[in-house]
């Protein structure tokens, strides 16, 4: 797993990182994306990636984390756990909003579980 911080703009975050299973194709990448100031707002993307680094990123799960705002934007991180090289476990603890949503993309199955939807 790899986690990379990198600052793009002064009141803004971008985080990176990579699941690999232990066999198979695919790892899954997760980007959180957060801004505050005026106006704060988070974004989650999940995605599968080639572990060989040929083709493209498949977009699985996109979504906004609830924010809270005594503890911050990323309390509730995504658990991504790969239970074989083709099924993938998603679990959420709060959610704002959900983009996109797959259950199965290039061949993988994907199940999630979201233990809370808080949606305005």
């Amino acid at each position: 797993m790899m986690l990379v911080r990198t600052n793009y703009h002064s009141n803004c975050s971008n985080d990176f990182r990579a699941i690999s299973p232990s066999e198979g194709n695919f790892e899954a990448v997760v980007e959180e994306e957060c801004c505050s100031g005026f106006a704060s707002w988070c974004a989650v993307r999940i995605k599968l990636r080639k572990i060989d680094g040929w083709g493209f990123d498949t977009e699985i799960f996109v979504y906004n984390p609830t924010f809270v705002y005594e503890k911050g934007p990323w309390t509730h991180e995504p658990l991504v756990v790969w239970l074989s090289p083709n099924e993938l476990d998603i679990t959420v603890d709060r959610v704002g909003s959900i983009h996109k949503q797959l259950s199965k993309a290039r061949g993988v199955k994907i199940e999630y579980h979201i233990v809370s939807v808080d949606y305005p």
